[in-house]
């Protein structure tokens, strides 16, 4: 059987960015003391919403990596991919975990990102994972990795500030100078660029939006889903809305799809209560950027 395995970015294709990982220092490492207050600083102290994981990940964690920057706590991130991701002929393999939402029991990404410490331990730098979303517990990396139900994943570390990634959708490959796309087979593969938070992902408030949609999917949940029968329509309306995280975000915006719509006036509530959270976010994550 395949091991989950480490990899490096050592090219891209110039569109991004190559990413970059700073080696620590020994001054940059951890107690298990300090790595344990973080952690409960994350998961207790931010007002931040983990148990909606349906999609998110990397806006929601670049925001932790903000606020620890903020409190000089020293870390990174780890990302985690399906195999498909790094080559065409690797097979799909999803990380799957148990959902805390509440909903489906089980969710799947073709990647994962959490914050990652280094502490010290007998003179060694151990890699640890916070990741408030998967346990309610400072993870070890491979307890992270095992959580994922993944035993072929590829994972890297890099700098905290690499925001999100580009796959081969975005690329076209040049042909006797005729630009071609890949076919959509080969799309989803990593180009090796990555992205900083910055142009349109920053003014258009990508991660002060999805801890809006964090917080406000909880509320449906329990405001509205759980509160309606098994079987009903607008259970089974406001349960495929929540479980899309494009479409709860556009819906929030004021832009539902179809099969919401005739609970539009449900939603304006929560419309009303995603400008504001958004908001108070953004005036907090400026002050850290």
């Amino acid at each position: 059987m395949k091991e989950i395995t480490q990899f490096k970015i050592s090219f891209n294709q110039g569109f991004g960015s190559l990413p970059t990982f700073t080696q620590y220092s020994d001054n940059d490492l951890l107690s298990i003391e300090q790595a344990e207050n973080a952690f409960n600083y994350v998961k207790n102290d931010l007002g931040i919403e983990w148990r909606y994981s349906y999609a998110g990940c990397e806006k929601r964690v670049h925001a932790v990596s903000l606020l620890l920057k903020g409190k000089n706590v020293k870390h990174y991130k780890i990302w985690n991919f399906d195999p498909s991701m790094i080559s065409l002929f690797n097979k799909h393999q999803k990380p799957t975990v148990n959902s805390n939402a509440g909903l489906s029991p089980t969710v799947s990404w073709r990647y994962h990102v959490a914050i990652l410490v280094f502490v010290e331990e007998n003179g060694q730098a151990i890699p640890m994972v916070i990741d408030p979303s998967l346990n309610d517990l400072l993870l070890t990396q491979q307890q992270w990795l095992e959580l994922q139900k993944t035993p072929t994943s590829y994972y890297i570390h890099l700098d905290p500030q690499w925001y999100n990634y580009a796959t081969t959708d975005k690329f076209k490959y040049f042909c006797q100078g005729v630009p071609y796309p890949f076919p959509p087979c080969m799309d989803g593969i990593l180009t090796g660029d990555f992205f900083l938070n910055n142009d349109v992902s920053l003014t258009g408030m990508w991660v002060e939006e999805a801890l809006a949609v964090n917080q406000l999917a909880m509320e449906i949940i329990t405001e509205i889903i759980n509160n309606e029968p098994v079987f009903s329509e607008k259970r089974n309306a406001f349960t495929k809305l929540v479980e899309d995280f494009d479409d709860l975000t556009n819906a929030l915006k004021g832009n539902p799809t179809d099969g919401i719509r005739s609970y539009v006036n449900l939603l304006q509530s929560y419309q009303n209560q995603f400008i504001t959270i958004r908001d108070s976010w953004k005036t907090k994550l400026d002050a850290l950027r």
